[in-house]
């Protein structure tokens, strides 16, 4: 309620009850000086222009649709080719991804190569608590043992990826350990 609106309500109360108006009687304004009959007056008035302006109950509980917070979107899973990398070009070229709920965690798992080195291939892993999305950890960068141009994930098994870099060379990626092991 409006302040403004609270306080000319307890004034209206208080002259009523001095008055002894409060005993029955409507409004009583004419027993009062033409000072605090105005004062009453507009105390009603605003009263009445507050309850015509007041929100309809809500039976069930829940905001009117126009208000209500969309859904999530439901996390996508397994290998994604149409996403963009939560890191700058310039730092990291993305070929494609893969993302997983694994117990209480997401894990990401970007694949490609460095942004300054276009044939060192590289791993970028990055985990989410399932009950905190706004506070992913740190990413976790693993290089391939060669330079062997940008990695991409090919297959899945898990939480075991299979990545190709582009001389061909096949890797066993552990997203859940972020180990690489040559295959």
């Amino acid at each position: 309620m409006n302040p403004n609106h609270t306080s000319a309500a307890l004034k209206t109360a208080a002259l009523l009850a001095f008055g002894g108006l409060l005993a029955g009687c409507d409004s009583g304004t004419r027993q009062l000086p033409p000072d605090k009959q105005a004062i009453v007056l507009e105390s009603e008035e605003q009263a009445r222009q507050s309850k015509l302006h007041e929100a309809p109950p809500n039976p069930n509980g829940q905001p009117p649709a126009e208000l209500a917070t969309p859904p999530e979107p439901e996390w996508r899973t397994g290998i994604i080719e149409d996403h963009a990398a939560p890191f700058p070009g310039s730092m990291f070229r993305l070929e494609n991804q893969w993302q997983q709920v694994a117990g209480a965690r997401h894990l990401n798992v970007y694949a490609g190569a460095l942004g300054e080195d276009p044939q060192q291939g590289v791993l970028i892993v990055q985990t989410t608590p399932v009950a905190d999305l706004a506070n992913p950890s740190a990413p976790v960068f693993v290089q391939t043992p060669t330079r062997a141009g940008a990695l991409r994930i090919v297959s899945e098994n898990g939480t075991v990826l299979t990545v190709r870099a582009e001389d061909g060379s096949t890797y066993l990626f552990d997203a859940a350990s972020a180990t690489l092991r040559a295959q």
